[in-house]
């Protein structure tokens, strides 16, 4: 048996078609608004990220961190000067040192001389023919306070050795200290003066973007207005196409020459549903390729300013703040290792004061036993003549030791004043602009860390804008140009539906009455006035009972889409 697959009519087949393109309608405007919809979304986040960035690094802004760096570098200048006067009372105390080392090398020979008369009076004491006791008794005496002053002059020398030591490690801890301010603090501080100076030369750039951003978004929103306005056409064209398709729907149910008008009806109000529809079409892809313009000019805008061009690098401020950090850190080391240098000093210090008392105590005794050494010496006649010359020689020593200790004793209490200069004034000096230059130096960098998180997200939001807007409006754009050309191809599908009109124009109408009845009705649905008139000049003559249903039809506009009932 032979299967025959049914011919399908013109007029199905044109309404088939007409139901894809309603469907393909919905899915092209759609897409369309929703591509719209990211780019103003891109678009205005970057205008509300632009406005961050100038509230947040404005005039005040501006002012704070130039006021920030001023108090910074009025710190580092007073650092920098303590150095300086921390160089001039370390100086001060390798003079004392120097002199107290002189006077201490002086106090050693005379006690180390005193030893030696020490010795020569046991040999002398010996010799006598007849053993003395006072005699022996001095010569013990002198024995014991000539080795008493012998170990306390060890602990002297030990003490200025470590004193000699103490004052090398300060030095040494200067040195490394005004290293790092050189090296590190200074250059982070320039640095930080640097983004400042840029921050405040951007600020005409800025305000002149945000004028730019202004005026583009005001065009921007002009343009949005005529897109969303004939993306609107999306809904009337569609209107329009359940018209033909209703009016193609009747079309089938009559015959000869009233089903060739209705074809001629439906054939019309597609030629000017595709007429009016890619009109709009135009306008918005032309509207959208403004708002790309506009929006790239306003990107293009905020970019060239000096903050949105150039900008401030987060990577180079955090590599200054942590060099910054390692230098204040290394700074607080070297202050507590020099303040612990004074302070052993000091207590060096205090055991030569110590012991320059019991000197003098020893001293004092030697003179005393020298002179009692001179009058035995006396009686014993030609036999104590070189005792009595080492009791008179020993009592000039011990006029010299006075001598010794006494310039010794300035030289302490000058060195005294030296360490407490030192160790209060400068070094706690040092210490406290150190502390005022850290957390001034911690509020500078959380300025400019906070400017660098503006620039980022600005920057993040330029990229993104930049890069996502020609994607955007191209895939809007792409969607309304292939249903334009998916129109331009419609008149191939009128063709048959064409011949068909021509075919059957010349038969008779199958019932005029009922076709009246069909023309009312339908023109009773039209919601746009371009179609009433289309029916009107197709069928005016032939439907004057329509009058009345026309006049009572409300007004309609110069444009269509101010009639359209939703």
């Amino acid at each position: 048996m032979t299967h025959f697959t049914p011919i399908q009519s013109p007029i199905r087949a044109t309404i088939d078609h007409f139901v894809r393109l309603r469907s393909e309608i919905e899915t092209t405007f759609v897409s369309a608004s929703a591509s719209l919809e990211g780019a103003l979304d891109r678009l205005g986040h970057l205008s509300t990220v632009f406005a961050e960035l100038r509230e947040g690094l404005g005039a005040e802004t501006e002012a704070q961190l130039s006021a920030l760096i001023d108090t910074v570098n009025a710190h580092l200048s007073t650092l920098q000067a303590n150095c300086g006067s921390f160089t001039t009372a370390s100086s001060e105390l390798h003079k004392s040192v120097r002199l107290i080392s002189s006077e201490v090398h002086e106090l050693d020979r005379v006690v180390r001389t005193i030893a030696n008369i020490s010795i020569n009076a046991r040999i002398q004491g010996n010799s006598l023919v007849l053993a003395r006791p006072q005699v022996t008794a001095f010569i013990d005496r002198l024995a014991a306070m000539s080795e008493e002053s012998e170990n306390i002059l060890s602990e002297i020398n030990d003490s200025m050795a470590e004193i000699a030591y103490d004052v090398r490690a300060m030095d040494y801890e200067q040195r490394l200290m005004l290293g790092e301010l050189r090296q590190n603090v200074m250059p982070s501080i320039a640095a930080f003066s640097t983004m400042s100076t840029k921050i405040r030369d951007g600020q005409a750039g800025m305000v002149s973007a945000a004028q730019d951003m202004d005026e583009q978004a005001n065009q921007i929103a002009s343009e949005v207005g005529r897109i969303i306005v004939a993306l609107q056409t999306g809904d009337s064209a569609r209107q329009r196409i359940e018209r033909v398709e209703e009016t193609l729907a009747i079309a089938e149910t009559v015959d000869g020459r009233d089903a060739s008008r209705l074809a001629d009806l439906a054939i019309a109000l597609s030629e000017r549903m595709k007429l009016r529809t890619q009109d709009d079409i135009q306008t918005a892809i032309a509207s959208l390729r403004a708002v790309q313009e506009r929006g790239e000019q306003a990107i293009l805008a905020a970019s060239r300013t000096t903050l949105g061009g150039s900008g401030l690098s987060s990577t180079t401020g955090g590599k200054e703040h942590k060099k910054l950090e390692q230098s204040l850190r290394g700074n607080g080391e070297h202050f507590a290792a020099m303040k612990g240098r004074a302070e052993s000093v000091h207590n060096r210090l205090a055991v030569i004061l110590k012991h320059e008392a019991t000197l003098r105590g020893i001293a004092h005794q030697i003179r005393l036993s020298g002179i009692n050494a001179v009058i035995i010496c006396a009686k014993l006649g030609t036999e104590g003549r070189a005792l009595r010359e080492l009791a008179h020689w020993l009592r000039d020593l011990t006029d010299e030791s006075d001598l010794i200790i006494a310039r010794l004793q300035s030289i302490l209490a000058d060195t005294r004043e030296t360490i407490r200069v030192l160790t209060e004034d400068r070094i706690g000096g040092l210490e406290s602009c150190l502390s005022d230059f850290s957390n001034d130096g911690q509020s500078l960098f959380n300025m400019i860390e906070t400017a660098n998180g503006l620039m980022v997200r600005t920057s993040s939001g330029f990229d993104a804008a930049a890069s996502s807007l020609p994607i955007q409006i191209a895939s809007a754009t792409g969607e309304l140009e292939r249903f334009s050309e998916r129109l331009d191809r419609l008149g191939s599908h009128l063709m048959g539906l064409q011949l068909f009109k021509d075919t059957v124009a010349d038969q008779g109408a199958s019932d005029p009455d009922r076709m009246t009845d069909i023309l009312s009705s339908l023109r009773t649905k039209y919601t746009m006035e371009g179609e009433r008139i289309i029916h009107d000049e197709l069928f005016g003559g032939d439907v004057v009972a329509l009058d009345a249903v026309a006049n009572a039809a409300p007004d309609a506009g110069s444009d269509d889409l101010d009639d359209i009932l939703f």
